[in-house]
C-alpha cells in the first residue's frame, strides 16, 4: 500500500510483505496495469492527471508499452 499523501516528490510505499523477494536498487513499477493511475489517485483523494503531472523529472523513467 502507498503510505499518506505524495508529499513535494517523495512517495512512501509499504514493502514490508515483499521484504523477502524484493532487493536494494531493485527496479519497481509505480503505475501499471495494477494498480492504475487513477486507482492511486482515487486513494489520494485527487485524479490520476495530477500523479502524473506532479511528478519531478529527478526519477527515471521507463515508458513501457
Amino acid at each position: 500500500p502507498v503510505l499518506g499523501r505524495v508529499s513535494m516528490d517523495l512517495m512512501a510505499v509499504d514493502l514490508t510483505d515483499l521484504a523477502e523477494t524484493i532487493q536494494i536498487g531493485q527496479l519497481v513499477e509505480l503505475w501499471g496495469n495494477y494498480p492504475e493511475v487513477d486507482q492511486l489517485a482515487q486513494y489520494n483523494q485527487t485524479i490520476g492527471y495530477e500523479l502524473l503531472c506532479r511528478l519531478s523529472a529527478r526519477p527515471e523513467r521507463r515508458i513501457i508499452d
